[in-house]
């Protein structure tokens, strides 16, 4: 593998780790939803659903980037 192949990959592994920071806090902000003392059910619906679009969001980046790292490998 030349010296660009293994520059890339280190690259796209970097990407990937960076990635799964949101990707956690994402599955934990659905997990607990709205951080309010006394949240109300709307509060707590927006919470999930701003939680569940943003993981979608990295989990596809994500798959790009892990695709990516795939490819250089061969």
């Amino acid at each position: 593998m030349s010296e660009a192949g293994k520059g890339l990959r280190l690259v796209l592994w970097a990407v990937a780790v960076v990635l799964t920071v949101p990707l956690v806090l994402s599955v934990l902000g659905f997990i607990y939803g709205s951080l309010e003392m006394f949240p109300t059910a709307e509060q707590h619906a927006k919470a999930r659903m701003s939680a569940s679009v943003s993981f979608l969001f990295f989990a596809a980046i994500e798959a790009v980037v892990l695709a990516g790292l795939f490819r250089t490998r061969r």
